[in-house]
Parts: structure tokens; sequence; C-alpha cells
């Protein structure tokens, strides 16, 4: 179960069985589920470490959980697991009683969550599943005639969470009868400490008719526990319920405007233009070109440079009516609301190193929110955001920070 076997009990763990209610949030239903659990102890420290198995109708939720916690956890690979459970061969089925003897898999990986998307077959010898920072994301996987699938995600406290796949081949050579390719869940193998109490899940959802069936009931399971709607956003987000005109990558004014004139008067232009075609563009897109960038390029303020726009963003909103779509990427170490560099808030800071900070008092963000609708923010994009997971190393130290 823990990938530092030599310091951790190996006697068998006793299971226990119990049969409880949940209430699905969903449905206002109570659903009923039967839980295994098994507890390992630390030869060395006491500390325990808690398995559970949550087996509803339709999934699984597999609990990894500390309530000692634990200390000095890093193993240096940011990319690994610092903890396994679940753990799961990957090998082709020798019987065809379900579905035929081979399976498929559909791997949503990379940055943006799926530009790195993976199709291949479910077998020993499988090379594209996915792992680490990059690689964890939804795994599906489907018999060959795609009738019953299979999702297996982070369920909770998925920024902390890794999928960990080790090849055939490795695991051979890891270690004397290993041999199957396996995937691994637990905590990102560079966090420093797991505090007391703390709990990783991890979900196996089932569902028969087709791959699509399989992913929304998955999305179904993750909804109802976390209390949202799947229209949640149609009904909140002003730039989902009306047309807007765009400036982003692809966009014929992404970091360019008409000749010899700011983007404040291209702007105008577009609205000008829009008014006369009679286009019912309600709000407007601006991109990452028009606000000050500090060191690696990150946000240093997050407000309009005079050289964009001369009269300032409320003045285009006043002109137009037209309410903003505001791109912003990763805060840079010398963003002026650091309190690092003379701003008011909390910031944490990595100066000598990533270049980049992070803000984590909320007085900052109710600040950046209100004075931002002044200028007619009615919706904040924040980008980058992977980015900044990938560089800022106390992202990737903590249990928690993410």
């Amino acid at each position: 179960v823990l990938k530092n076997l030599d310091s951790f009990s190996s006697n068998p763990p006793r299971t226990k069985k119990n049969s409880h209610p949940q209430k699905d949030a969903a449905a206002h239903t109570v659903v009923a589920y039967t839980s295994y659990s098994a507890t390992y102890r630390s030869n060395a420290t006491g500390a325990r470490m808690v398995t559970t198995a949550d087996v509803y109708d339709t999934h699984v939720i597999f609990t990894q959980s500390f309530p000692d916690g634990a200390t000095h956890t890093a193993n240096g690979d940011r990319d690994s697991v610092l903890s396994a459970f679940p753990s799961f061969k990957v090998q082709a089925l020798d019987d065809g009683a379900i579905g035929g003897t081979k399976r498929g898999y559909l791997q949503f990986a990379g940055d943006m969550v799926g530009s790195g998307f993976h199709v291949g077959e479910w077998s020993a010898s499988s090379a594209g599943i996915g792992g680490g920072i990059k690689g964890t994301g939804p795994l599906c996987v489907f018999t060959a005639d795609r009738q019953i699938a299979a999702v297996l995600s982070p369920f909770s406290n998925a920024m902390a969470a890794n999928q960990q796949f080790t090849p055939a081949e490795a695991a051979a050579g890891a270690a004397a009868g290993a041999g199957a390719a396996t995937l691994t869940y637990g905590v990102m193998g560079n966090v420093t400490a797991i505090p007391a109490g703390y709990a990783l899940s991890t979900i196996v959802s089932f569902s028969a008719g087709s791959v699509n069936a399989a992913l929304t009931r998955w999305g179904d399971v993750l909804l109802a526990e976390y209390g949202k709607s799947r229209d949640a956003a149609w009904q909140k987000d002003f730039a989902l319920q009306y047309l807007g005109y765009s400036t982003d990558n692809g966009a014929f004014y992404y970091y360019t405007t008409e000749q010899n004139k700011t983007y404040e008067q291209t702007m105008l232009d577009v609205h000008a233009y829009a008014r006369r075609e009679d286009i019912p563009y309600r709000y407007w897109l601006a991109d990452s070109w028009w606000y000050f960038k500090g060191l690696r390029n990150g946000v240093k303020n997050w407000t309009a440079m005079p050289s964009v726009f001369p009269h300032g963003l409320a003045y285009v909103y006043e002109q137009t009516g037209w309410l903003v779509q505001g791109h912003n990427r990763y805060w840079s170490a010398d963003t002026d609301y650091a309190a690092q560099n003379g701003g008011k808030w909390r910031f944490l800071v990595d100066a000598e190193g990533s270049q980049y900070a992070l803000p984590y008092d909320q007085g900052f963000w109710d600040y950046l929110m209100r004075t931002s609708r002044e200028w007619g923010l009615t919706t904040y994009e924040q980008d980058w955001l992977d980015d900044e997971f990938d560089n800022f190393p106390p992202l990737t130290n903590s249990a928690t920070l993410g």
C-alpha cells in the first residue's frame, strides 16, 4: 500500500465490511453502499494509513486517509506517488464473457486537461497511459464493442493526486515476481508532509451502453458529491448566454490592432461596425495583451496599460456598453499586489527560482473583482493555471495548497 514498504508493517491487514446509507444529492434519495477497510501502521513512527473501498451499485470510491498525518514524505519525484491505493494490473482479459477479449482505453492528459489525449489497447503492452502532473486525468477503459466502460479518476483532493503507470518491463525489473503493468493512484511524490486527518479518494465508475454514457455517469457522481448542477454555468455565466466578440488567440485582433491605431480605437471601431451591421454583441473578450507584465512575463498589475487604452478600460465600457470577459495569467514574483513588493496582500513568492507568485488572501480577490467591475468585468478568465502549477514549487510540495 505504501511505496516505502520497508518502513511499514507487512502484517496482513484486517478487513472490515460495513453497509451504510448515503444520500444522493442529485436525486434526493438514499443510496446504499458497502464499505471495506484496512489499516496499516508505520513500524518507525506508528503513523497509520487507512484504506477504504466504498462499493455502490455503479461505482467504487477508494480512499486513503492519514489519521496521524505524516512527515518527511517527499521522494524527489513529483510525477510519482508516495502512497498507493488503489493499484490495478493493466492486462488483457483471457475470457470472452464480457464484450470480447480486447479492451481499449481513452486517456485524457496533457496541458488544458485533454491536449495530450491518447487512445490505445488496454493490455500488458500498453504504452500511452498517462501519469504524473501532466498525465493524470480521467481514464476510460472500455470493451471492444464499446458497450461496457469504466472511468477512473481522482475523486477528492484532486490537486494533490497523481496517477502512476508502470509498464510491464519496468515492473519486471523492479521486483522479483513482478511483470504486470500497473496503474496506481496516490499523493504526488514531492509532497513534503501530510496533515493529520488528510484523505485522498479515487473513483472507478461503471456503465453499460457507450463510452459517452460512462463518462456522463462518472460526471453525475462528481456533480452529486460536490452539490453542483450541470446547467449551473449557463445559468450564471453572462458570456455563455450572449454573443461576444473575441480577441483571443486566432482572432483577427489578437496582439494586433488596426493600422496606426491603439486597441482603444480599434475596439471602438469594432463596436461601431457591429452596430452598423446589427450584430448583437453583449460583451467582448480582452485577452492577455492589455495588462502590465513583470518577471517571466507574468502579471505585474492587472490594469490597462496607457499605451493600449489611453483613456482606460472604463472609457471603452462607457462608450460601448459591452461587458468584458477579462483574461489573466500567472502572477509574477514582482507583482505590485504582494506585500513583499509593497502591496497590501499576502502572496507566496518564489523570487529566486521560478519567479512566480501565488495570492492566498481572500481580501485580494475581493478587491480585484470589486474594482474590475468598474470597467465592466463580467467573467474573470484565469488562464495559464497549468503553467503556474508546473513551475511554482510550493504547489507540488504541498498536499493542500493547490
